[in-house]
């Protein structure tokens, strides 16, 4: 699977896991910024693929390298309310986002070198 066919599933995966969430308040902005952010993590990547130079490329990747570390961010405030139940979908949620703070690290790191 390519990576921004990845980004795509990721964001997809998020969206119907926090429909599952309960409608509460204490959860309404964290839920908000969670879609954003992982949302953003593959609309950044597909703006770089199009990118008009090696610089603009690795703007927009470091863009969705911020994304994928606020989604994980998001999802650990989840984790820590104890509003929700964790389960394995959640934990595969929170590697998956992990993963791929690794992932866009290596590529800003490989760009930067081969610059």
């Amino acid at each position: 699977m390519d990576l921004a066919q990845r980004f795509l599933e990721f964001s997809g995966n998020i969206l119907i896991y926090v429909k599952q969430l309960p409608i509460d308040i204490c959860l309404r902005s964290v839920i908000d910024q969670l879609i954003r952010s992982s949302t953003s993590i593959g609309a950044n990547y597909a703006e770089a693929q199009a990118a008009e130079s090696r610089a603009d490329f690795l703007h927009k990747v470091r863009i969705s390298l911020k994304e994928a570390y606020e989604t994980h961010y998001w999802l650990c405030v989840l984790r820590q309310s104890k509003i929700i139940m964790v389960n394995s979908d959640f934990e595969k949620l929170l590697q998956e986002a992990y993963e791929l703070k690794l992932i866009l690290s290596r590529v800003v790191s490989n760009t930067q070198r081969n610059s």
